[in-house]
Order: structure tokens, then sequence, then C-alpha cells
């Protein structure tokens, strides 16, 4: 079964620091915590207030233009915005004697795999 996993990463463990939600949080914040209206700082960024009240509400899909006005909205790089999570799954409990089980680690991989799907539509916003 192909998965979009295979093109976009090879660590099933590793999820986008940031999703388009979180993002906007963030932005929203800030932009209320310095007291600017949506307007003004539109208008900072040359963009259209509609497009700004867009990416504070989560309904803009990020592409390299958002990413690149977010960053220099929230004082970072597009890279830090685009970093990946490890998971940590050393606490995971397979809830089994046979700690070497096949069938246990082939489930645990196909929910991960199901996990990453969903995180990865959202994140591209399918």
């Amino acid at each position: 079964m192909s998965t979009i996993l295979e093109g976009v990463q090879v660590n099933a463990y590793q999820r986008p620091k940031y999703n388009r939600y979180e993002l906007a949080r963030l932005v929203s914040n800030k932009r209320v915590k310095s007291d600017l209206s949506i307007h003004e700082i539109a208008s900072q960024f040359n963009v259209e207030p509609a497009l700004w009240e867009s990416i504070e509400n989560g309904s803009r899909t990020y592409d390299q233009e958002i990413y690149r006005i977010v960053a220099q909205f929230l004082n970072t790089s597009v890279a830090s915005l685009l970093e990946k999570e490890q998971d940590d799954i050393s606490s995971l409990s397979y809830r089994t004697i046979d700690e070497d089980s096949t069938e246990v680690a082939n489930v645990v991989e196909l929910a991960n795999k199901i996990f990453q799907e969903l995180v990865m539509q959202e994140k591209i916003s399918v």
C-alpha cells in the first residue's frame, strides 16, 4: 500500500513541528500582544487584510510566500517553522509478554502510518 509518506520522509516517528492552526494561534497571539489590528499588520506586510485574517483563522493553505510572511512576523526562519519533531517512543508499552512480537510491531507500524497520513494530509490541506 503506497502512502504520501513515501515521498515526504522516511521516519514514521517524525511529525511536523507546527500545523497551520498552531501557526495561526502564534500569529494571532503575537498580533494581539503587539496591540495591532489586522488592517495595520496586513499593511505592514503589504498584503490584503483578508489574507492576514485567513492566516489567523487557520483557513489559509501555506505556500512559500505565506511561510516567509509568518516567519518574518514571528521573528524566526522559515526553516524553523518547517522543522520536524521526533516522537519519543521509549515509554511505549506494547502490553505483551513477548517483546519481540512481530505481530505487535506490525500493528504499531500500521497505526503509526495511519496517524502520519492524517497529520500529513492536514499539513498539505487535502
